[in-house]
């Protein structure tokens, strides 16, 4: 079953069908001892339109720098009445999801999932079921070695452009198959991009995942660097 995780680094966005990335010149913010944002009382500055919740959920991310890991069924059709003015990230939530019958828990200090919300009392937060946190430890892995790749080598050209890319991996962790579904002015910038995908090679497992993995960049002056 997809999956969608919305995450963000900086300034240029990778979206992804199950991950959403995003990097630029910046430091990488995904250190575990930051205060959780979303226990924060900080107000931030949220102008999200009313919209599908799933555009509004990607705005969201880029204001906070939190993490949203989803199942893409539960948000589609779904229209948020948007978030406009000064909250916390938590308060910008619930305004987002108020009508969608969706509920957040966090699964860690930058990262939440969106469930089903249920009529019955609260009860004790429950172990992840083997199988989710294993598709949860590879899209962790999956977003790592992108990182990695994007930041510390120059596995992608540089360049204000956007591409729309299927990709497929084995359980070796290769990539099997691509597909270019919208390319650019540069048939030779798509060709490298292409290429540079098939050359990482991500942690093997042993499980299943959602496939395929659907990469969006987006036009951010995209670099190769990050900066510490």
């Amino acid at each position: 079953m997809p999956t969608l995780l919305l995450t963000r680094y900086g300034c240029a966005l990778l979206y992804v069908s199950f991950l959403l990335l995003s990097w630029c010149s910046a430091a990488v913010t995904l250190a575990s001892e930051q205060q959780p944002l979303h226990r924060e009382q900080t107000l931030l500055e949220f102008d999200i339109p009313a919209q599908p919740l799933e555009t509004a959920l990607q705005e969201y991310t880029e204001v906070t720098g939190l993490n949203v890991l989803l199942d893409r069924s539960l948000i589609a059709d779904q229209h948020s009445p948007g978030a406009q003015g000064s909250f916390t990230a938590q308060q910008a939530l619930q305004q987002l999801i108020v009508h969608s019958g969706l509920d957040a828990q966090y699964a860690s200090s930058r990262t939440f999932t969106l469930r089903p919300r249920t009529q019955q009392q609260p009860k004790p937060a429950q172990p992840v079921p083997p199988v989710a946190l294993h598709v949860s430890q590879r899209v962790t892995a999956f977003q790592r070695t992108l990182e990695r790749a994007i930041c510390h080598s120059d596995v992608l050209p540089e360049g204000n452009y956007r591409m729309l890319i299927q990709a497929w991996l084995n359980p070796q962790g290769s990539v099997d198959a691509l597909r270019l579904v919208k390319q650019t002015d540069d048939s030779q910038r798509d060709k490298q991009v292409l290429d540079a995908l098939r050359s990482l090679t991500f942690p093997p497992s042993s499980g299943s995942m959602p496939q395929p993995i659907t990469l969006l960049l987006l036009p951010a002056n995209i670099s190769n660097g990050c900066s510490a």
